[in-house]
């Protein structure tokens, strides 16, 4: 599969209390990690648990590059999954998870 393809979504648990202050180190660090790395395009999400009391953050990453792009390498796999377990580490409930996932093309061969 080509690297070029490849998405990483993050997720963690944070208290209803902690939540903003997690948000806006979230996006500190992901405004810091674009501009090391220009193509890469970063996403947060939320989803707020029914009794209010915690939520669940997700981050997203994917590159936005022409053909031969390299994509997601492992240097910057590692960048995301280690500083951002740095980034966010103050305020989630819990560990943070990182999981891989390949785009699936249109026409499979």
């Amino acid at each position: 599969m080509n690297p070029g393809r490849r998405q990483l979504f993050a997720y963690w648990h944070v208290s209803a209390a902690a939540l903003d202050a997690a948000l806006a180190a979230v996006r500190r660090w992901q405004d810091e990690l674009r501009s090391n790395h220009p193509a890469l395009v970063v996403g947060l999400l939320i989803r707020r648990d029914a009794d209010q009391a915690q939520a669940t953050a997700m981050e997203t990453y994917a590159v936005n590059g022409g053909a031969g792009f390299a994509g997601i390498d492992a240097e910057l796999e590692r960048q995301i999954v280690e500083l951002g377990d740095a980034a966010t580490a103050a305020n989630r409930t819990g560990p943070r998870h990182v999981e891989v996932f390949d785009v699936v093309p249109r026409a499979l061969p």
